[in-house]
């Protein structure tokens, strides 16, 4: 998964090798720069990033590919450039370009994969769409 200044995200598989390479997903959802993107450390399918308009978003991609299921605006509307989950999974640690760190709580809902078929649906969506890639 990667972050970039184009304000995506793109998730890429190892397993397609083309001479051009072509990520499986494009996440375009946000108005700026995406400064850095980290999978959640105990849910397979759950991402955040975070952009230059303040923006930390959580990605579900076994509800939804096409949007966050979460988005949050730091109270200074200051670039965030860096994240980091706690081992959990249930809070982010985000730090902006004056060089705060906000700590911010996830519902447990939306952190905590809810039974092994949340591994087994990720698993199906990414092979479909390599398929569909490839």
């Amino acid at each position: 998964m990667t972050s970039s200044i184009d304000w995506t995200v793109k998730l890429w598989s190892p397993k397609i090798r083309h001479a051009q390479p072509l990520p499986l997903f494009t996440f375009e959802n946000a108005q700026e720069y995406i400064y850095d993107v980290e999978w959640s450390p105990v849910h397979p399918a759950i991402f955040a990033c975070c952009d230059g308009d303040g923006f930390l978003e959580i990605w579900d991609l076994n509800r939804d590919t096409e949007g966050p299921i979460a988005v949050r605006q730091s109270s200074k509307r200051t670039a965030l450039n860096c994240l980091k989950w706690n081992a959990d999974g249930r809070k982010i640690a985000v730090g902006d370009s004056e060089g705060y760190v906000n700590l911010w709580s996830l519902d447990k809902e939306i952190g905590q994969p809810r039974s092994t078929e949340e591994f087994v649906k990720f698993e199906q969506l990414i092979e479909s769409q390599i398929q569909t890639v490839d």
